[in-house]
């Protein structure tokens, strides 16, 4: 063969590739190992979170104390249920609505000129503004008077506002909240002797009280009533877990109306459905990590995840309570399923009982939300788990980058050899040429 034949980069590339092979088939090996184990922690700890998300939410709604609220005449009121009330029959009867107090004074135009001096008071229970028209501008005009109310550091609870009506402009005073401690007590004009104190003199004299503050007033019972009052229409402290919403009072001599609370046991089987829908999809997903061909396969923590998930699940019953007292049971396949017939028997018997069981201080929730948190925490096991795999990796990133480096300069040294044979041979045979 002619050195022509030869080619040095072919033939040091294939020397090189023969020196490389196993190092490079080992990093390749180990930087799928760690990659895997990168994403499946990653996805584990994603996966907790958001388990741990929704037992939180679930625990929060008091998801598995669904109730229904029913009234005879929703013309009086609204109630809505945290699920947590008292089932049960209450007789209300709305005497009178909580207000807020309003007053009206008539001007001319909203840009009636202000008096230069004297003053004027609003007085709320001990807090009082008192406002010194010297310090508006000469020339302020009724919606500054306006502006300097609203925007006064003493204002005691009132908003300023302009009512135009016809030919004349109402100065409406209305205190912020309802009920009768937050009503104005008293306005009051002292006058100056600027030119436009009498247009002021005038519309104070005209001040109209078009709404008197009050309390909300309701009964409940209908034989032995019990009187209750609110500064709001929105009552959230009458009933345990009930709000009512007052919205008209009724006529003298009617009758009360009736209030029904009741279990809602289709809202809280679907509620739990949820729950055990959540607890199933955790679970099929860790056994996809551990799982053959798995980011995670054969770890000893999916592993311990799995049988540790189901035992607290069992271990945090009552004592001699089972999972099918709550028409609950775990199929061959490691997941939870519901017996419809055994949950309903259940609510029949404790409307609460998932409540007590599953929502309540030191139930379910709090037993797997206990459970989970070593391994979700800052600096906890995922967390550490995750770092080590992540420092693996860089490592053999690093090691191969290495490994690249030393193998280039292997491939220059072989290149300038063979390129050095080849020339030996030319001139070798450019040489037998010539005899």
């Amino acid at each position: 063969m002619s050195y022509s034949d030869y080619d040095a980069a072919s033939l040091a590339s294939a020397m090189v590739e023969a020196e490389r092979a196993g190092t490079d088939s080992m990093l390749s090996a180990k930087y799928d190992k760690y990659s895997a184990q990168v994403s499946g922690l990653t996805s584990l700890d994603s996966l907790l979170a958001d388990f741990q998300d929704s037992l939180e939410t679930l625990q929060d709604d008091n998801a598995l104390a669904a109730q229904t609220t029913s009234v005879s005449d929703d013309d009086y009121f609204s109630v809505s249920s945290d699920g947590t009330a008292a089932t049960g029959q209450y007789s209300i009867t709305v005497v009178q609505l909580a207000q807020t107090y309003q007053s009206a004074m008539t001007f001319d135009s909203s840009d009636t000129l202000m008096p230069t001096d004297g003053t004027l008071s609003i007085t709320i229970g001990s807090d009082t503004l008192t406002l010194d028209f010297s310090t508006l501008d000469s020339d302020a005009t009724l919606s500054d008077l306006v502006k300097a109310i609203n925007n006064a550091s003493d204002n005691p609870g009132v908003t300023a506002s302009l009512v135009r009506s016809g030919d004349s402009v109402m100065l409406m005073i209305t205190s912020d909240d309802s009920g009768e401690e937050a009503g104005v007590d008293s306005i009051s004009f002292t006058a100056g002797s600027s030119s436009a104190t009498s247009t002021f003199q005038s519309a104070y004299d005209s001040l109209t009280v078009l709404n008197e503050a009050q309390d909300a007033i309701i009964e409940l019972g209908s034989t032995n009533k019990v009187t209750i009052t609110s500064d709001s229409n929105t009552l959230e402290d009458v009933i345990d877990g009930l709000t009512i919403t007052l919205k008209k009072a009724q006529d003298d001599g009617d009758s009360p109306v009736s209030l029904v609370v009741e279990a809602d046991d289709s809202t809280v089987q679907d509620n739990l459905q949820s729950v055990v829908d959540s607890f199933n999809d955790l679970i099929e997903s860790l056994k996809e990590l551990y799982d053959d061909d798995g980011d995670l396969e054969g770890d000893s923590t999916v592993r311990n995840l799995i049988s540790g998930l189901k035992s607290t699940l069992r271990s945090a019953l009552p004592d001699g309570m089972s999972l099918a007292d709550l028409g609950l049971e775990f199929s061959s396949d490691g997941t939870l399923s519901i017996d419809e017939d055994a949950l309903s028997d259940a609510l029949s018997d404790n409307p609460d009982i998932l409540t007590q069981v599953f929502s309540d201080t030191g139930g379910i929730f709090d037993a797997l939300d206990d459970y989970l948190d070593p391994f979700t925490k800052t600096n906890g096991i995922l967390a550490t788990s995750l770092q080590s795999a992540q420092d693996n990796l860089e490592s053999v990133e690093e090691r191969q980058e290495k490994w690249d480096t030393k193998m280039e300069k292997l491939y220059n040294r072989y290149l300038a050899q063979f390129n050095q044979m080849i020339a030996t041979m030319a001139i070798l045979e450019s040489n037998a040429s010539l005899l």
